[in-house]
């Protein structure tokens, strides 16, 4: 395996381990600075219903994620892909590794209740919108109308439903 593969076949271990440190450090400071967990918080919103809906989103948004990761190829582990990618999951959302992992740590922190977690991921998600804005300005340096036309029809952080529903009618 040569050392690019090797670095493609390791990113995703390493950005596992980067936001389980976050997770753990954000976990402590709120255990440090008196956060309570959620449902102490919020008590009048029944604990299952963040769990609940933390297993969704975890269920909908880490497969993003990942098809994010996957779709962009080697070059993409380092955003420099030669050519626009608009396919695959960048079809329907112009983001999806960026909002994929943010709601993911959202959604963890709903599901084990902590507070500090979805703290995180708010803020993880707040850095993400800064950054994408920063590389909308590469993108457009890069790849001018044809980037400048994709983000008229693509959606930046939330996956474009009705695009989605329409391909997947179209397959049956």
């Amino acid at each position: 395996m040569d050392e690019r593969n090797l670095k493609r076949s390791l990113a995703p271990l390493g950005v596992a381990s980067g936001i389980a440190i976050l997770m753990l450090i954000s976990v402590k400071l709120a255990d440090y600075t008196g956060i309570p967990l959620l449902d102490q918080a919020v008590p009048f919103i029944p604990p299952v219903l963040f769990r609940l809906t933390g297993t969704c989103m975890i269920l909908i948004w880490l497969p993003v994620f990942i098809a994010g990761f996957y779709s962009l190829g080697q070059s993409g582990a380092v955003g420099q892909a030669e050519k626009l990618r608009t396919g695959g999951i960048y079809r329907y959302v112009r983001n999806p590794m960026y909002a994929g992992i943010s709601c993911t740590i959202i959604g963890t922190g709903l599901l084990l209740l902590l507070t500090g977690i979805v703290i995180l991921g708010c803020a993880w998600l707040t850095m993400c919108y800064i950054q994408s804005l920063r590389e909308e300005k590469d993108l457009t340096g890069r790849f001018g109308r044809e980037y400048e036309e994709y983000r008229k029809t693509t959606p930046g952080f939330i996956p474009d439903i009705t695009r989605i529903t329409k391909d997947l009618a179209g397959e049956w």
